[in-house]
């Protein structure tokens, strides 16, 4: 069948339709979970801080998993050795979560710098599309927040990363929402 079949238009059609509707979902649970986190934003300080606590352990476990189960190919020793790292790292995490929410804060002001730089990028690769404005809005706001955690660490750390990660997923979440319903209406 050729590609200006009317059936598979409509077909196509659907299928934006639907990945649009589930990226508005998306953007709207993104603005909810960013309200909570504004709400309780030493609460979400240490939630991050046990959420990667158990990535951290999770990936201890595979890796001396792989490490026992290919120590036949050789290096054994500094598999386990890394495969010891996470745990240890995932642990201390889990033990200390205030102090791991102070490290966190300096990463997160970090990533929120580098996510602010990409969404200013695409922001401008976007700019023909209405709504793009948003994408710019939410790049610029990601890097003022990452410039404001780095600037109160270590102090302020506790409580700017709930806030911050809230306001940074409520910003998000309404660009997600904006250039989804601009992809939307586009399609007839």
């Amino acid at each position: 069948m050729s590609t200006t079949d009317p059936s598979i238009d409509g077909e196509i059609k659907q299928e934006i339709k639907k990945a649009t509707g589930w990226s508005v979902a998306l953007g709207i649970l993104m603005v909810i979970l960013g309200i909570m986190a504004i709400a309780v934003p030493l609460a979400t300080s240490v939630a991050v801080a046990f959420w990667i606590a158990w990535v951290l352990i999770g990936c201890g476990v595979i890796e001396l998993a792989y490490a026992i189960q290919s120590r036949s190919e050789g290096g054994i020793f500094w598999k386990l050795l890394v495969g010891v790292a996470y745990l240890v790292a995932g642990i201390y995490l889990l033990v200390f979560p205030l102090k791991a929410a102070v490290a966190l804060a300096l990463m997160l002001s970090i990533f929120l710098v580098i996510q602010g730089v990409f969404e200013v990028i695409m922001a401008f690769q976007v700019r023909p599309l209405p709504n793009w404005g948003w994408v710019l809005f939410s790049g610029v706001l990601s890097l003022l927040l990452g410039v404001l955690l780095w600037s109160g660490w270590p102090e302020n750390s506790f409580m700017l990363i709930g806030l911050l990660v809230g306001i940074s997923l409520i910003s998000s979440g309404i660009s997600r929402i904006m250039l989804s319903l601009v992809v939307r209406q586009a399609v007839p």
